[in-house]
């Protein structure tokens, strides 16, 4: 998800969310039997601002 407000024509300040839904990377090799690995990273935000000139 990812917001961004124009302040003004030189300012943006903006929200970021990644894997909002805490969802899990899987990795299976040729096979789907065949389960190599699984990683579990939680949700991320960032919060910022950016200025053009």
């Amino acid at each position: 998800m990812s917001v961004n407000y124009d302040v003004n024509e030189n300012v943006t300040v903006f929200f970021d969310g990644i894997n909002l839904n805490n969802a899990t990377e899987e990795g299976y090799g040729r096979y789907e039997e065949q389960f190599l690995f699984a990683n579990q990273y939680g949700p991320r935000y960032s919060i910022g601002a950016r200025y053009t000139f």
